[in-house]
């Protein structure tokens, strides 16, 4: 049997963070800070993760999905009653 070791990647904290995806195309973690409404990118750095980028959303938000059909990675996001998709290039569309 294989054993694996944890070890703390921030000592942020957030009220409820889910969803890490590796996006290996920009070499960056992507996770969600699902009832804050945050999105947020982060560089593997020595001693753990910094983070790059943080998208904020009016509502909550579902986790990443990088390398779908059309490429890239995208967000589903509550906004009041639409939808929104964070696209991988940082913009919001309203396509869904």
């Amino acid at each position: 049997m294989k054993t694996f070791r944890a070890e703390v990647a921030s000592t942020a904290s957030y009220e409820l963070a889910e969803g890490p995806v590796w996006d290996a195309d920009r070499e960056r973690l992507l996770w969600v800070d699902i009832p804050r409404g945050r999105v947020l990118c982060g560089r593997l750095r020595p001693g753990g993760v910094e983070v790059s980028e943080e998208h904020r959303f009016a509502g909550t938000v579902g986790e990443p999905l990088c390398r779908p059909p059309m490429g890239g990675c995208w967000l589903r996001a509550a906004e009041g009653s639409a939808s929104s998709i964070l696209t991988g290039r940082g913009e919001r569309d309203a396509r869904c």
